[in-house]
C-alpha cells in the first residue's frame, strides 16, 4: 500500500511538473513574438532613391529587434495585393506599405483591418477618409506643407539673386504646378505652402495650376504636350516628381525676356530627387528639390510598426504623432551634390 501511495504521489507530481513546464513553454511562445515580432514590408519597389534608402534604413533599425519580411511589387498593384496576403498569412504582426497604386489604399486598409494587423503607410499618403477609417492606420513621411515651404524658399532665393528671373518685369512670379497625381490632398497643401513661403520672403506669386500634366508621363507624345503646356513660358515650375522636373527642364528652352534682358531660364523645383535631378542641378537647368528623407522615413516606419506589433501605443515609438495618425519626418532640400536636412519640427 505504501508503495502504491508513493507511486500515485510520484505520478501526481510528474503531472503537475509537466503541466507547469507546458505552461512555461506556452508563456515563452507568447512572449517571443513581442520581443522580436515579425513585421511585413510591402514596398512599391526597391529602386533608388526612395526604395533603396528606405530598405537600407529598415534593415539597419531592425537588427536584433524584429524579423523582417520585405517584398518588392515592381510597381504593380496586383503583385502587391498578393504579397500583402502572403505577409498576413505568414504571421506578420504589423505591416508597412508603400502603395504601388495610391488608388488601392482603401482596399489595403480594409484587408489589414479584417486581419487585425496594424498598418503604417509610407511614400503615398492616403486620403483623410482612408486614414481615419480604422484606428490602427498610420503614416510616416514628410509633411507636405513643410515640403512646399522649402520649395518656396528655393524659388525665393533664385528670384532675388537672378535679375532675369522676372521676365516681364511685373514684380510677380508666374508659377505653374505640375502634379504627379490627382490634384488635391498633399499636392494642394504643397502648392499653397509654397505660395505662402514666397509671400513671407517678399515675393509675390501669380499661380496657375496645370491639371493636364497628370497624364504627361503615360501618354504618347508627352514631350510635345509638355512643350505646348510651357508655351506661355511660366517663370517658375513646381513639379510633383523627378520625372516631371527632368522633362520640364529638357523642354523649357530659355525664353527671351519680355523686358529685353536676353535669355532667362525658368526656375524648376521638384518634390523628388533622382540622378536626373542631380544632373539637372549640376547643369543649371533645375534649381533644386524638396524631398522625402527615405532613410529617416524608413526608421520612423519601422519604429511605429515595432511598437504596434508589440501591442504598445504608438507614442512608445519616440515620435510626435500629429492628429493621432501622422509621424512627420523633416524633409531634405537638395540644391547641390549633398542634401540638407530641414530644421526639426
Amino acid at each position: 500500500m505504501a508503495r502504491q501511495r508513493a507511486r500515485r504521489g510520484f505520478t501526481a507530481t510528474a503531472l503537475l511538473l509537466s503541466a507547469a513546464l507546458a505552461a512555461a513553454l506556452a508563456a515563452g511562445c507568447t512572449r517571443a513574438p513581442q520581443e522580436r515580432p515579425r513585421i511585413g514590408f510591402a514596398l512599391r519597389d526597391f529602386n533608388p532613391p526612395f526604395g533603396s534608402g528606405l530598405r537600407r534604413a529598415v534593415e539597419t533599425a531592425s537588427a536584433g529587434r524584429a524579423t523582417l519580411s520585405l517584398t518588392d511589387a515592381g510597381g504593380q498593384q496586383p503583385a502587391q495585393d498578393s504579397q500583402i496576403e502572403s505577409l498576413i498569412a505568414g504571421g506578420a504582426l504589423s505591416l508597412v506599405v508603400a502603395l504601388a497604386s495610391p488608388a488601392a489604399a482603401d482596399a489595403v486598409v480594409s484587408r489589414a483591418k479584417e486581419a487585425k494587423t496594424p498598418l503604417v503607410f509610407v511614400q503615398s499618403r492616403p486620403s483623410e477618409e482612408e486614414m481615419i477609417s480604422w484606428d490602427k492606420v498610420y503614416y510616416a513621411g514628410t509633411d507636405p506643407e513643410e515640403a512646399g515651404e522649402r520649395a518656396g524658399e528655393i524659388l525665393a532665393a533664385w528670384w532675388k539673386s537672378d535679375p532675369g528671373a522676372d521676365r516681364d518685369r511685373d514684380g510677380a512670379m508666374r508659377i505653374a504646378f505640375l502634379p504627379s497625381g490627382p490634384e488635391g490632398g498633399a499636392e494642394a497643401l504643397r502648392a499653397q505652402a509654397a505660395i505662402e513661403s514666397l509671400g513671407k520672403a517678399g515675393v509675390a506669386a501669380a499661380a496657375r495650376p496645370d491639371g493636364a500634366s497628370r497624364r504627361l508621363r503615360s501618354d504618347a507624345g508627352a514631350a510635345e504636350r509638355l512643350a505646348a503646356l510651357l508655351a506661355d513660358a511660366p517663370e517658375a515650375l513646381l513639379c510633383g516628381d523627378a520625372a516631371l522636373a527632368v522633362a520640364a527642364a529638357d523642354a523649357a528652352v530659355p525664353a527671351p525676356s519680355r523686358a529685353g534682358a536676353g535669355a532667362a531660364r525658368m526656375g524648376i523645383v521638384a518634390f523628388e530627387t533622382s540622378t536626373g535631378i542631380l544632373d539637372g542641378i549640376a547643369a543649371g537647368k533645375i534649381l533644386g528639390a524638396a524631398v522625402d528623407d527615405a532613410e529617416g522615413i524608413g526608421t520612423a516606419a519601422f519604429r511605429l510598426a515595432l511598437v504596434l506589433a508589440r501591442g504598445q501605443d504608438v507614442s512608445a515609438a519616440g515620435y510626435a504623432i500629429s492628429d493621432a495618425k501622422y509621424a512627420w519626418v523633416p524633409c531634405l532640400t537638395v540644391t547641390g551634390p549633398k542634401p540638407a536636412a530641414s530644421p526639426a519640427r
